[in-house]
């Protein structure tokens, strides 16, 4: 009996002793695992605080582009984005230099950015702290595991989702809100007064049928929606509307946000019709018989105290439109309610809500001008 208490008491010591070491083992673990925490959460914000800088680099690089997308209006993006970076980590040193802002193309249907100086229509900047041209991250513990500093990198890319410009027939659809053309003859004929906005009165929709214009050969009444615009800047003449509905000139170069007389809202010239249905006798597949037209807006300006188109119109969108075929309608005369007139509508089908471009994307169709000069952060 005795030897046995002997024993038993000269182990307590060495479990005593065992449990000391465990818990100083564990109270170094927790100490450890508390820097690293530390450490992992000052990172962290380093990080957030980078990425927010190049977020904002880019997407201002990209308002910066502008309409004009010359090596001006890039050169005056790239110091907005390096302006913007620094503000945003002032103090740090040049966290964003000229050669990590890159002028590109961005696709959304597979999400790459490529690399295009000229004719871009995305801005992809990367922040550095890597010790070069600015500080590197130091952190409060990371010396215990052997590291004092740290370089960080983030980038952002940002695309210019309300901006586009097209080459297209200087004839226009109307965005949702625009109105009725002319208010006589919408007055007899309500729903087919003209270039036609979108039948939902939110926006174009693929495979929907559209009325391009009113009239053509030998008609009675024109009712257009025709832009005064060109790629030379916007000082067309009616002659050289009609050299391009015909294919004897370029097409006009037009770009969302910019603003443009009508030439006509109520009885108009002919020739415009006549030679928009001219390209029904092209073969159905044709690129000829494929318009793609611009989506106008009124602005506060359009309309003079009559209501009639009098100012400007704003290009909001472009849209592909199909020609399809010519529909013939006899209508009371507006004018005269004891006579009628016969009317023919130019009829076609929206084949894409994005037409194609010659740079900087696409716009919703119908979407309006709020979305003009609006970049989207895409990566």
């Amino acid at each position: 009996m005795n030897r046995q208490h002997l024993s038993s008491t000269r182990s307590r010591p060495s479990r005593r002793g065992a449990a000391l070491l465990a818990s100083l083992v564990m109270i170094v673990m927790l100490c450890m695992l508390a820097a690293v925490m530390v450490d992992l959460g000052y990172l962290h914000g380093c990080k957030s605080r980078m990425q927010n800088a190049a977020d904002a680099a880019a997407l201002a690089a990209t308002m910066r582009i502008g309409n004009e997308n010359n090596s001006e209006s890039r050169a005056e993006a790239r110091a907005w984005a390096i302006g913007f970076a620094n503000h945003n980590l002032e103090g740090m040193g040049d966290v964003l230099v000229t050669e990590d802002v890159v002028f590109g193309r961005w696709d959304p249907s597979s999400e790459t950015f490529a690399v295009n100086e000229n004719a871009p229509n995305a801005v992809q900047v990367m922040v550095r702290r890597d010790g070069v041209n600015t500080d590197r991250v130091a952190g409060f513990f990371m010396n215990i595991f052997g590291a004092t500093e740290l370089g960080l990198t983030a980038s952002s890319t940002a695309t210019m989702s309300g901006s586009s410009s097209a080459e297209g027939v200087p004839m226009a659809l109307r965005a949702p809100g625009f109105g009725d053309i002319d208010a006589d003859f919408s007055e007899a004929n309500p729903d087919k007064d003209g270039p036609s906005g979108p039948s939902n009165g939110n926006s174009f929709e693929v495979g929907e049928e559209v009325i391009i214009a009113i009239d053509g050969k030998g008609k009675d009444s024109s009712v257009q929606l025709t832009l005064d615009i060109d790629g030379n800047g916007g000082n067309a003449s009616e002659g050289s509307v009609k050299d391009v509905l015909e294919g004897k000139s370029d097409l006009a170069e037009m770009q969302v946000g910019d603003e443009a007389n009508i030439f006509s809202e109520g009885t108009g010239d002919d020739g415009f019709g006549e030679a928009l249905e001219d390209r029904l006798e092209l073969a159905d597949n044709d690129p000829g018989r494929d318009l793609v037209m611009p989506v106008v807006e009124t602005t506060n300006d359009s309309r003079g105290g009559d209501g009639k188109l009098s100012g400007k119109v704003r290009i909001a969108d472009f849209v592909s439109v199909h020609l399809d075929r010519v529909v013939e309608e006899t209508i009371p005369d507006p004018k005269n309610d004891k006579k009628t007139i016969k009317v023919r509508y130019l009829m076609g089908t929206v084949t894409t809500r994005r037409a194609e471009t010659s740079w900087g994307g696409g716009t919703p169709s119908g979407a309006g001008g709020g979305t003009v000069g609006l970049p989207e952060l895409v990566h």
